[in-house]
């Protein structure tokens, strides 16, 4: 029974995914996500990042672009 003695103790873990009613801005550009909409995209050392198209994602991880770099996802941020 020692095994699992540690699942006794443990804490509850912080959910990632965003409470109802509580908005989701695009890591990319900054404009709010919808609830249903959009992608979830969870790094290897744990952070979360958030996109609302498939441009935004593309442009981020595997473009590696800067979002300040770009007047389209600036316009997001700037309002």
């Amino acid at each position: 029974m020692f095994w699992f003695s540690w699942r006794l103790n443990a804490k509850p873990r912080k959910s990632r995914c965003p409470d109802e009613g509580e908005n989701v801005k695009c890591s990319f550009c900054g404009k709010d996500i919808e609830k249903g909409t959009g992608k979830m995209y969870v790094k290897k050392d744990g952070s979360v990042l958030y996109f609302c198209s498939g441009k935004c994602e593309k442009n981020m991880v595997n473009l590696r672009r800067k979002p300040r770099k770009f007047k389209w996802a600036r316009q997001e941020q700037i309002e």
